[in-house]
């Protein structure tokens, strides 16, 4: 919470915006516009420049929203330096869009290395919270996440879990969302790990 504050709201808007977060990212598919670092519509009091908000937002909570296919085409962003635009393998376009991730104005190599091993080391060390994602044949990266519906009753809370295999060179990106799920790492990792395991079983 405290890095996030000190990288700032201007840092971290421009990070969100290189991700394509709160902008349109799809064409071939119904999406709702995320929102990253942005005041909620028709509300007082949810500027996201305060000390609070920066520290929330640097955990994954906060008034930001996104859906699955933002938070996969994010991972598979950072695990190849490159976000490409979303879309059906049975309708690709020729030329979709492709955003780098590295270079001026954008997120410097060891930073993205940082990341990576992060991720890596979240699945595959003791302790990680997405140990339950790995899978023997290969090295898995991600994260987990447990979202905050802001309700008391009902489903409180969301488990996700993005990630990538292999670390070292990704050829599949998962993400998943479990409504009322609770905990990421108990029931969305082990599910993300299987899809991953099924994916390279078949290539």
């Amino acid at each position: 919470m405290q890095l996030g504050i000190r990288t700032g709201y201007d840092a971290m808007k421009a990070t969100g915006s290189l991700l394509q977060f709160g902008k349109e990212n799809l064409t071939d598919l119904p999406s709702q516009k995320s929102r990253w670092m942005e005041p909620i519509p028709g509300t007082k009091g949810s500027d996201h420049r305060t000390d609070m908000s920066l520290a929330l937002a640097s955990l994954g909570q906060g008034s930001n929203h996104a859906s699955p296919i933002d938070i996969n085409s994010m991972t598979s962003a950072l695990a190849t330096g490159v976000w490409m635009k979303p879309h059906l393998v049975s309708d690709k376009e020729n030329g979709a869009r492709e955003v780098k991730l590295i270079g001026k104005g954008g997120i410097n190599q060891n930073s993205l290395e940082l990341i990576r091993e992060g991720m890596v080391r979240a699945v595959n060390e003791r302790g990680g919270t997405a140990r339950l994602a790995a899978i023997v044949e290969t090295s898995v990266a991600g994260k987990t996440g447990t979202a905050s519906t802001g309700q008391s009753t009902g489903d409180t809370h969301h488990g996700w879990f993005t990630g990538y295999a292999p670390a070292e060179d990704a050829k599949y990106c998962v993400t998943v969302f479990l409504q009322g799920a609770d905990s990421g790492g108990k029931y969305a990792a082990p599910l993300g790990g299987q899809v991953l395991k099924f994916a390279l079983s078949n290539r």
